[in-house]
């Protein structure tokens, strides 16, 4: 038994890792074969992968499975974690979990059909309807959006500073004194920081599960902002974003003053970390949604289904 590391994944890792990356690479067939040893698995189909995770199909009699490994970070271990408070509930099913090797066996989903088959609109209702569903109570052990929006506060205008003060200041300086005020209203529920469309499967037992959360506790309302930036070229103008946030916020239950700031800070963090990084796509796209954030009053946002 022996797998072959996607050349997409090699590349991936090794421009963002270096040697470390390399020598985690190295150590994946092994511990392939390893773990189906171990949990008595067969390989059944070529790998495949994500952002930074090995994912292998398997079988253990006749039901199917992934295998997951991921590059070790402390967003992969909360993945576990939130699987496993989730359940199978508007999730997929976490069956065993390695935690040395952030190696995490899951049931397998159509990786053939994702929120992005459907049309926008529908897609944004699903997603908001699985925010709701995934926001239960703190179990303990996750990282905290209070925590990371106080570090923000500081983060963003030392960021924006370094990168030569791009765009307009006032930007920056709403979002970082946001941050610091949501950190401490923020709630305690168990929160997606990065649910968007290709990241929700279809599957049998349900229409669509979420895969790969990054979970944190806070405000559901947290979620909402990866919604707006991906598909962006969907919503044409500021109405269609009025549209969707409308839609996101009608299908989770979720506040609208929270909804708004939590995504003006979110789109100011994801547009400074594209700049920093050189992704040029992204940060002009982000521009443009804070543009659009800081142009939607509250009270347009319900009146935009209308």
């Amino acid at each position: 038994m022996s797998i072959c590391v996607p050349d997409g994944l090699s590349d991936i890792i090794r421009r963002r890792q270096g040697q470390a990356g390399i020598k985690w690479l190295n150590t994946l067939p092994a511990l392939t074969e390893k773990l189906c040893r171990q949990w008595d698995l067969r390989l059944d189909g070529a790998p495949m992968y994500g952002s930074s995770s090995l994912i292998v199909p398997v079988r253990r009699g006749m039901d199917d499975f992934v295998l997951k490994m991921a590059w070790p970070h402390w967003k992969s271990r909360t993945e576990a974690r939130a699987l496993s408070v989730w359940a199978g509930v508007a999730a997929v099913q976490l069956v065993q979990y390695e935690a040395d090797h952030d190696a995490l066996l899951l049931e397998r989903l159509d990786e053939n059909r994702s929120l992005n088959d459907l049309p926008s609109e529908a897609a944004a209702a699903v997603a908001g309807t699985l925010i709701r569903r995934l926001a239960t109570s703190d179990p303990g052990a996750l990282p905290s959006v209070a925590e990371l929006s106080e570090r923000w506060s500081v983060e963003l205008p030392a960021q924006w500073y370094r990168l030569g003060c791009p765009g307009e200041p006032r930007h920056m300086r709403e979002a970082a004194t946001a941050a610091a005020e949501l950190a401490r209203s923020s709630r305690r529920l168990v929160v997606n920081q990065d649910l968007h469309y290709s990241n929700v499967l279809a599957a049998t037992r349900a229409p669509w599960l979420v895969i790969d959360p990054k979970a944190l506790v806070g405000d559901a309302e947290f979620a909402v902002c990866p919604l707006l930036w991906n598909r962006f070229s969907d919503m044409d103008d500021v109405r269609g974003l009025h549209r969707r946030v409308s839609i996101i916020i009608d299908a989770g239950g979720l506040d609208a003053q929270l909804t708004l700031a939590w995504s003006r800070v979110r789109a100011v963090e994801y547009w400074l970390w594209s700049l920093e990084r050189g992704e040029t796509v992204e940060a002009e796209r982000a521009a443009e949604l804070i543009s659009w954030l800081s142009s939607a009053p509250l009270r347009n946002i319900r009146r935009a289904v209308m």
